[in-house]
C-alpha cells in the first residue's frame, strides 16, 4: 500500500564569488507515492517540515484521507487543508514550538503550507519534478539553473534517513532512526494479522496512516524524553529554551498512552527490543551530568 523514506537534509549553499555567507536550509522529507485499492489511481506528494513527528504526522493526515475517501487533488470542492491540519496537529506543539512549519508540494508546487522555512527547498523541489522525480538529481539541477542565471553556486546536500516504511495489507515494517545526545539508535516494528486471545481480538492490520502516526508518536517521545533527561540533570543552560517541565511530562504521558493503545490495538513486534521511555530520560540525564 506504501514504501516510502523519510530524510532528515540540509543544504549548505556556497556563493562562488567567495564573500557571501553561506545559506543553510534544512529539514525533513518524505514522499508518499499513494496508490488506490483497486490500483487505478495515483497521487505523488511531497510533504516537508521542521521537525520528524510532524512530517510524519502530516502524512499520516493525507494517507488517511487518501485511502478513505478517495484521491486528494482534483477534489470540487477542494480539499481543506488548513482545518484539517489544525485538527491533527497536538496543541502542545502549537502551544510551544513557535518554530514549526509544514509543507505540501504536487509537481514541485507547493499546494499547502503553513509556517516559515527556507525558500530554498521550493527551488529543489522545482527541480525534482522537472527531472521526473529522480530526487537524487535534483540537486545538481538546481545548481545548473543557478549558474544559468549567472549566479554560480555550489550546493551541499547533507541527508541521513530517519525512517523506512513498507506498509502492506497483511504485515507492515518500518524502521526507526532517532539520535539521543550520545549516539544513534535503530529499532524496528512490525504489524501483523493477530489471531487474538480470550480477552482481546488483534485488528488485522493497521493502515498507512496508523502506522505513520505510531512512527511520529515513538519519535517524538524520544526527542521529549531527552528534554526530560535534561530537566532530571538540572542542567539550567540545556533546559533555557525547552518547554516547561510540566508540560514536558504530560506530553511524555500522552504520547507513551498513545503507544500502548496502538499495541493494544494491533499486534506490533518490536526488533531488537522495545524502546524504554525511563531509560531514554535516564541516559539523557548521565549524558548532562557528565556520566558516560
Amino acid at each position: 500500500m506504501l514504501n516510502t523514506t523519510m530524510l532528515r537534509e540540509k543544504f549548505i549553499i556556497h556563493e562562488d564569488d567567495g564573500k557571501t555567507e553561506p545559506m543553510i536550509a534544512v529539514g525533513n522529507r518524505i514522499a508518499l507515492p499513494l496508490v488506490s485499492k483497486s490500483g487505478r489511481v495515483e497521487e505523488r506528494l511531497v510533504v516537508r517540515g521542521q521537525n520528524m513527528h510532524t512530517t510524519l504526522r502530516m502524512a499520516g493526515m493525507i494517507a488517511r484521507t487518501f485511502y478513505n475517501d478517495g484521491p486528494i487533488l482534483h477534489r470540487s470542492p477542494s480539499f481543506p487543508w488548513g482545518p484539517n491540519w489544525k485538527a491533527w496537529i497536538p496543541e502542545y506543539e502549537m502551544q510551544h514550538n513557535d518554530r514549526n512549519w509544514i509543507a505540501v508540494y504536487s509537481g514541485g508546487r507547493a499546494i499547502f503550507k503553513d509556517g516559515a522555512y527556507h525558500p530554498f527547498l521550493d527551488i529543489i523541489e522545482q527541480c525534482d519534478a522537472r527531472n521526473r522525480d529522480e530526487y537524487d538529481r535534483a540537486v545538481s539541477i538546481a545548481e545548473a539553473a543557478f549558474n544559468q542565471a549567472g549566479r554560480g553556486v555550489r550546493i551541499d546536500h547533507q541527508t541521513t534517513i530517519a525512517m523506512v516504511l513498507g506498509a502492506a495489507t497483511d504485515k507492515s515494517r518500518i524502521g526507526l532512526i532517532y539520535r539521543n545526545p550520545q549516539h544513534s539508535s535503530t529499532f524496528n516494528f512490525v504489524i501483523e494479522p493477530g489471531t487474538g486471545n480470550k480477552t482481546k481480538i488483534k485488528a488485522a492490520n493497521a493502515g498507512p496512516h496508523q502506522i505513520l502516526m505510531h512512527a511520529a508518536a515513538w519519535l517524538e517521545l524520544v526527542q521529549l524524553a531527552v528534554a526530560a533527561g535534561f530537566y532530571k540533570a538540572k542542567r539550567a543552560d540545556l533546559i533555557a529554551d525547552l518547554p516547561p517541565v510540566q508540560a514536558v511530562q504530560n506530553r511524555l504521558g500522552k504520547l507513551n498512552s498513545e503507544i500502548e493503545n496502538f499495541e493494544n490495538m494491533y499486534m506490533t513486534g518490536y526488533r531488537p527490543e522495545r524502546p524504554n521511555m525511563m531509560d531514554l530520560i535516564d541516559e539523557a540525564a548521565n549524558y548532562a551530568k557528565g556520566i558516560r
